[in-house]
């Protein structure tokens, strides 16, 4: 389906050659749609299907004369990596190009606008263009818009009423068009004519041969109570008319057989008429007038094998069916909006004798330099019937021929002439081709050109043996020289304009044709004679762009100096720049050299300077310019140097000022500028500087003036570098190694490295940095480690070390030593890993004991990390500290002082347990005691507090420890209280028995 749209538009393109796109309504570049079909063709073959587009939302606005094209779509580059995906024909113009909002960066790809996009990723594309408003002969406006290669759009046309657009079915005010790589716009369009939105034909000729059966079927758009279509030329023979079933009334008004239709909406006819076959030109031929339907389809069926030919050219789809007597051919064509098609079909006839034709275009470009004629020939070979393996030209004496190239080409030989042939340049193909061959020939003589006057025989090339052949001379004067006004001795030139060149060549020319001879056929002599190139007055115009970068000691500027060149060509300009600023630095296209003019007269303070090209320039000139005005230390106030372009008519531009760290730059008086936001300085401008600018001026008209005044603040140092997590994680086991991983999160922004002084007898394992591994080197002085670290992000530094001590007994402490780094350090944890079987009885440190599950481990440790040795059954301790200043030097490193003693939970309950016997015995004798303790009581409290005291000092007293221990002396206490009670009234009892 794609491909038949496809063939549809290269129809429309040849029926339409005029449609254009613009950047601007004054300067159109006209583009047919055969062009648009051809170029995104070629890129499909080229790239594949690098793609998939979803359904385009197309809005066109047309104004006046031209029509801004706006297309969002969203597309999937196929594949892995950066893919090239094609947008548009590379002739149209773009006047904006965005993905995903961002202005794209854009490059040719087989003749077509492409952009890079990584694939596997979607993406929101937004292209605007600008189309041309054309007429046709009736004076209809219709413009066609370019599309990208999607599987359909959805159009809407604002500024004009009742406006259709082809291919598409309209859906109230949206049009929803196939996958085409444009669609036709028309509007204004009579009633009668614009009713009709499709029609289909289909042609048979008779068995007689006299004429041919066409049906037509119509689809109507009624307007009001009645609705006119015209259906055929009054000359058809009109049979019958139905919509439906129903007979449809018809008439004969202004020549052409119409019908009346009733009612508003879509309506349906069906129309049968007869033509004649005209056979005037040997081959059989009918004429039909589709009276610029948007959409028409044809269709005719001819018996036996024929070749089918449309007029004006179409791309048809052919098939045959059948086998001898029996077969039949069909053509069928989809018709751009036209007046007339011609349908001719051929008959059996002899086979002709079998002959090579050959068809040549060639366009001929000559210019006249100083000494020699120089020429470049564009021969286009069309051969229609036979092959070709070589390709003679005709070749003027005296002309040498330096290069000849074209796809295919194997060899050339220039042949001097003989008796039978002329002198010739035989060029000679690889193999025997068919089709078409493209050759460029470029040839050059000597002349003498010191005289005004000489006479020029123009060299004129032309193929040998072609069937048909015509061309276009183009002459082009030199910088100096140039030609007289052509003669044509013999008649057979006719002078034409530049437009007679192909768009192809035109594009490529720097120089303005001066003349221009078209010939067919016939070439015959052209001759001309050497005249002095007149001159054109030089005017251009000149914009300059400013980045001033202000430091101390110096100012300096980057300036992009654009020069429109509106007539004449220059080879030279003069700048200027104020006294006391350096020679500038100039580069450009086609610079020869730079150097002061001490004799142009650039103003009062100022110095000239000569810009030289190595040849005469015309169009748009860009240059960079690079100067620097040097400030003394003490120097507070200054003028701008501005950069001058002299000659210009009109001198403008735009300047921001950038300003180091420590340096203000105060604004003073103004002259002839006006303030801007530094937002909407030129790009040149903005992207020059690597530091936010401090003001922005643009000017239309120089000399300008600025005054600031400088001032000198001091520069506040911060930290170059810091860690912003540290992670300790230390392994202690029964053997004595103790091995530490030390994860230090470093922010750098200006240190090249970190240096760490390790515990006394440490043993490097491994350094990493930000995941991979590193070496490391130590200061011979400090013995510190030095680690490079990245600069200006953020990357984690991992070091393991190993200390061998003792082998840990059943009693014992342990001196743990975290590395001094010189950096600052905060959020430092500490986890330490020690067997089981001990008890920690004491720990002596600065850092604050935490749970062993509040540790956070690194978010993803180093690939070449070594992992740290464990053994079973091993128990963890967490310390952490909240910030430590840098310690590389002479500070105090981290610690933890731990004493352990063997054990572990069976000696806690031993202990605990003890120290309440003792507080219960304690309590249970004071309480048989009338008068108080004695000195063993006082022995056994003592060691029962005394054991609660260890307890609570090396292993903590928990809160349940405390109250079983509350509980039972108060329990204890009472059974003693109740206990002395008892024998206190016993006493009692006994006195007072003994009284009594």
């Amino acid at each position: 389906m794609l491909r038949r749209l496809l063939m549809l538009l290269m129809g429309l393109g040849l029926a339409l050659p005029g449609a254009a796109f613009a950047d601007e309504p004054t300067e159109q570049v006209r583009l047919s749609l055969e062009r648009y079909a051809k170029l995104m063709a070629q890129a499909g073959q080229r790239a594949g299907a690098p793609a998939t587009w979803t359904r385009a939302d197309v809005q066109i606005a047309v104004s006046g004369d031209t029509a801004l094209v706006t297309v969002e779509a969203t597309v999937e580059p196929i594949g892995e990596g950066k893919v090239a995906v094609s947008l548009l024909p590379a002739e149209v113009v773009l006047t904006q190009a965005t993905v995903d909002g961002s202005e794209a960066t854009l490059l040719p790809l087989a003749g077509t606008h492409a952009v890079l996009l990584e694939g596997g990723s979607r993406y929101r594309v937004r292209l605007q263009s600008r189309a041309a408003v054309s007429r046709d002969a009736a004076d209809t406006p219709y413009l066609v818009a370019p599309l990208p290669p999607a599987p359909g759009s959805d159009v809407r046309v604002d500024g004009v009423a009742e406006a259709s657009v082809w291919p598409g079915q309209r859906e109230g005010s949206t049009t929803r068009a196939p996958a085409t790589a444009a669609v036709f716009v028309r509007w204004g369009a009579d009633a009668p004519r614009d009713a009709v939105r499709r029609v289909d034909y289909r042609l048979e000729p008779d068995a007689g041969g006299d004429g041919v059966d066409v049906t037509a079927e119509l689809e109507v758009f009624g307007k009001g109570k009645t609705t006119t279509v015209r259906l055929a030329q009054a000359q058809a023979a009109l049979i019958d008319v139905r919509a439906g079933n129903e007979a449809v009334p018809t008439r004969v008004v202004e020549g052409w057989h119409t019908a009346t239709v009733k009612g508003e909406g879509v309506k349906r006819l069906t129309a049968r008429f007869r033509l004649a076959i005209d056979r005037t030109r040997g081959q059989p031929q009918v004429v039909l007038h589709p009276d610029r339907v948007p959409m028409a389809r044809v269709e005719i069926t001819v018996p036996g094998k024929r070749e089918v030919v449309f007029e004006p050219a179409v791309p048809r789809q052919t098939t045959v069916k059948g086998e001898g007597e029996r077969a039949t051919t069909s053509a069928v064509a989809h018709l751009p909006p036209t007046d007339e098609l011609t349908l001719r079909w051929t008959e059996a006839r002899a086979t002709p004798e079998s002959q090579v034709r050959v068809i040549v275009q060639s366009y001929q470009l000559l210019t006249l330099k100083e000494g020699f004629l120089k020429g470049t020939v564009h021969l286009d070979y069309e051969i229609s019937n036979g092959e070709l393996k070589e390709l003679p030209i005709k070749l003027p004496a005296g002309v040498d021929v330096y290069r000849v190239t074209g796809p295919g080409v194997e060899d050339w030989q220039v042949l001097p002439a003989t008796d039978d042939a002329p002198r010739q340049v035989r060029v000679v193909l690889g193999e025997a081709t068919e089709g078409k061959v493209d050759l460029k020939v470029e040839l050059e003589r000597t002349v003498e050109t010191e005289k005004e006057g000489t006479a020029l025989e123009l060299p004129v090339l032309s193929a040998i043996k072609a069937s048909r052949q015509e061309g276009v001379v183009a002459l082009f004067d030199g910088d100096k020289t140039g030609f007289a006004p052509a003669q044509d001795p013999q008649g057979r030139f006719r002078k034409v304009g530049e437009d007679a060149l192909p768009v192809a060549i035109r594009q490529t020319l720097r120089n303005k044709v001066n003349q221009a001879w078209k010939f067919i056929n016939e070439d015959g002599p052209l001759t001309s004679a050497v005249a002095t190139a007149q001159a054109r007055e030089v005017r251009f115009d000149a914009r300059v762009d400013t980045l001033y970068n202000l430091r101390e000691g110096s100012l300096t500027g980057n300036a992009t100096v654009l020069i429109e060149i509106k007539s004449g060509r220059r080879d030279t300009l003069h700048v200027s720049l104020p006294s006391g600023v350096a020679e500038p630095r100039i580069s450009g296209p086609s610079l020869s050299k730079t150097e002061p003019a001490p004799d142009f007269a650039a103003g009062e303070g100022r110095t000239a300077y000569i810009v030289r090209f190595t040849q005469a320039l015309e169009g748009a000139i860009q240059l960079d310019v690079e100067f620097e005005q040097l400030l003394k230390k003490d120097e507070n106030a200054l003028t701008l140097p501005d950069l001058r372009v002299h000659g210009a008519e009109v001198e403008s531009g735009h300047f921001g000022l950038a300003a180091e760290t420590g340096m203000e730059a105060v604004v003073g008086e103004a002259k002839d500028l006006r303030p801007v936001e530094v937002e909407e300085l030129p790009k040149a401008v903005r992207l020059r500087s690597d530091t936010d600018l401090s003001f922005g001026y643009g000017y239309a008209r120089a000399p300008w003036s600025l005054a600031i005044t400088l001032k000198r603040n001091r520069t506040i140092e911060t930290l170059a570098a810091v860690a912003t997590h540290v992670w300790l994680e230390t392994n202690v086991l029964d053997n004595g190694h103790v091995v530490t991983r030390a994860t230090y999160q470093v922010q750098n922004d200006g240190r090249q490295d970190v240096r760490l002084v390790l515990p006394e007898g440490a043993e490097v394992l491994s350094v990493a940095v930000d995941g991979s591994k590193v070496k490391a080197v130590s200061d011979e002085q400090t013995g510190a480690l030095a680690v490079p670290i990245p600069k200006n992000r953020t990357a984690p530094i991992q070091v393991t070390y190993e200390v061998v001590r003792d082998k840990l007994g059943g009693v014992g402490a342990l001196d743990l030593q975290a590395p001094k780094a010189d950096v600052r350090a905060s959020d430092i944890q500490w986890l330490v890993r020690y067997p089981a079987r001990l008890a920690l009885l004491k720990t002596d440190t600065d850092l604050r004991p935490g749970e062993a599950f509040e540790w956070r481990a690194p978010d993803a440790e180093a690939d070449a990390a070594i992992e740290l040795p464990v053994q079973a059954d091993m128990r963890s301790a967490l310390f952490t500290y909240s910030v430590q200043e840098p310690t590389a030097k002479d500070g105090k490193a981290l610690s933890v002082g731990v004493w352990y003693t063997s054990g572990g939970t069976a000696f806690e309950p031993l202990v605990f347990g003890l120290a309440l016997l003792l507080l219960a015995l304690v309590t249970w004798r004071r309480g048989g005691t009338p008068g108080g303790m004695t000195g063993s009581l006082w022995i056994m409290l003592g060691a029962a507090v005394g054991l609660l005291a260890l307890k609570a000092s090396i292993w903590r007293l928990t809160e349940g420890e405390a109250s079983l221990a509350i509980v039972a002396v108060v329990a204890v206490g009472v059974v003693a209280w109740r206990k002395r009670r008892a024998a206190r009234k016993a006493a009692e009892q006994g006195a007072s028995d003994e009284d009594a």
